[in-house]
C-alpha cells in the first residue's frame, strides 16, 4: 500500500513538471520561427545593440548598476545564443551557421562601440563594476545555467512567458563585452582576458543548456546523425565545459580562502585592537 502511494505521488509530480503538457506546452514551429526572426542583427536591432553597448559602457565607466541593468534589458544578445544551442540540437546546419555569424556580428558591433566610447570618455578609471567582471568563478557558471534553463523554457512556450528580460539581467552578456572594450582601450591584458572568460562561460553554458533542453523537449531533427557521431559530440562538449570551468573553480577556491582570511582579520581587529583606536585601512598580502 505504501509503495502504491509513493508511486502515485511520483507520477503526479512528474506530470506536474512535464513541460510538454498543458495549454503552454512546447511550440516547436513557433519557437524556431521566433528564434530565426530574432537572431537577425540588422536595422533596428543594430541600433538597439549599439545603444545597449553604450549604456553598458557608461554604466561601467561611472559605476552605475542601474545603467548596466538597462543595457542588459534592451540588449538583443540572448536569443542568438539560445539559437546556437537549439539549432545545434536539431541538426539545422544553415540556421546554426547563421546564428553563429549573427552572434559574432553582434559581439563585434558591441565591442567596437565600447572601444570607441572608452577612448573618448573623459573618465575611464577602473571602477568596481569593471573589476567585478574580470575574475569570474563557478558562481557565474551557475547563474548562466539557471538563466539558460529559464530562457529556453520561456521562449519555447505556446504562450511565451515574458521572463527573457529578467534572464538577460541575470546573465551578464553585454557588460563583459564592454569590459573587454575598456581593457583594449587601455591595453590591459588582465582585464581583457578576465572579461572574455566571463563572456565565454555565460555563452557556453547557455548553448549547452539550450541544446540539451531542445533534445529533451523533443524538437524535430532536420537530419539524422549516427550514434558514433553523437557520442563524439557529447564527449567533446563535456571535455570543453570541464576545461572552460577549471579556471573558474580555481578562482572560486581563492575567493573563498580570501573571504575566510578577511573574516579572521576583521575578528582580530574587533577583539584585539583597543576600542578607542580606529582601524582606518588594512590590506592583506598573500604569501603564496
Amino acid at each position: 500500500m505504501k509503495k502504491f502511494w509513493v508511486r502515485r505521488i511520483l507520477v503526479k509530480t512528474l506530470d506536474l513538471i512535464d513541460l510538454n503538457k498543458g495549454a503552454d506546452s512546447t511550440d516547436y514551429n513557433g519557437t524556431l520561427t521566433s528564434i530565426k526572426r530574432s537572431i537577425q542583427i540588422k536595422g533596428a536591432n543594430i541600433w538597439i545593440l549599439i545603444c545597449g553597448s553604450l549604456l553598458a559602457s557608461i554604466g561601467l565607466d561611472i559605476n552605475s548598476p542601474t545603467l548596466l541593468i538597462g543595457a542588459m534589458l534592451i540588449s538583443p544578445l540572448m536569443v542568438p545564443i539560445l539559437g546556437i544551442g537549439v539549432f545545434y540540437a536539431t541538426r539545422d546546419s544553415p540556421n546554426l551557421k547563421q546564428s553563429m555569424e549573427k552572434m559574432a556580428l553582434a559581439v563585434f558591433v558591441s565591442l567596437l562601440t565600447s572601444i570607441i566610447y572608452f577612448i573618448i570618455t573623459p573618465f575611464g578609471e577602473l571602477t568596481p563594476e569593471i573589476s567585478a567582471r574580470t575574475q569570474p568563478t563557478l558562481i557565474d557558471a551557475l547563474i548562466a545555467f539557471i538563466g539558460g534553463v529559464v530562457g529556453i523554457i520561456s521562449i519555447s512556450r505556446k504562450e511565451q512567458i515574458t521572463v527573457l528580460p529578467g534572464v538577460a539581467v541575470a546573465i551578464t552578456l553585454m557588460p563583459p563585452i564592454c569590459t573587454v572594450g575598456y581593457g583594449i582601450s587601455i591595453f590591459n591584458s588582465a582585464i581583457i582576458s578576465g572579461a572574455i572568460y566571463l563572456f565565454l562561460i555565460n555563452a557556453a553554458i547557455i548553448i549547452v543548456v539550450s541544446s540539451f533542453a531542445a533534445k529533451r523537449l523533443g524538437f524535430p531533427l532536420k537530419q539524422n546523425v549516427s550514434r558514433k557521431r553523437k557520442k563524439f559530440h557529447q564527449r567533446a562538449a563535456i571535455l570543453g565545459i570541464i576545461i572552460l570551468l577549471s579556471p573558474g573553480t580555481y578562482l572560486l577556491t581563492k575567493t573563498i580562502e580570501f573571504s575566510e582570511k578577511e573574516n579572521k582579520i576583521e575578528e582580530f581587529i574587533n577583539n584585539e585592537i583597543d576600542p578607542i583606536a580606529e582601524v582606518v585601512k588594512w590590506e592583506y598580502y598573500p604569501t603564496d
